[in-house]
């Protein structure tokens, strides 16, 4: 529902959502937490954003790396959002089966990193 919420630029109620999501490491980390961050981020609201992000464990951050990736392609920082995914991919993360049409990469589709990643993934 969040990440509807997103693309609708709904961020209170997608901020809303994300907070209905435990704020504990689980699966690939704290991914409630760091959805969060994201749309605080896209709302334009940055200083909130790179708060929550200094809450952000290392743990957390080693864990889940695509939804990192979320955030500082948020917060403007798209090279480290490159890096964070080549990371996830080092890592064998599942959650990059979703990198060809998860619709938050739309802005960087044309980046020559992110597209040598979808061929070592073979999704291209």
């Amino acid at each position: 529902m969040g990440q509807s919420l997103l693309q609708k630029k709904h961020y209170a109620e997608a901020i809303q959502a994300f907070s209905k999501i435990p704020q504990k490491p689980f699966d690939q980390g704290n991914n409630g937490l760091l959805m969060i961050i994201y749309t605080y981020a896209l709302s334009g609201d940055l200083k909130t954003a790179k708060a929550l992000l200094e809450k952000v464990s290392e743990e957390d951050r080693k864990k889940c790396p695509y939804f990192l990736a979320y955030v500082y392609l948020g917060l403007g920082d798209k090279s480290y959002a490159l890096s964070q995914l080549e990371f996830a991919f080092d890592a064998h993360s599942i959650i990059l089966g979703f990198l060809k049409t998860d619709p938050v990469w739309d802005p960087i589709r044309n980046e020559t990193r992110l597209k040598s990643l979808l061929k070592k993934t073979g999704l291209e």
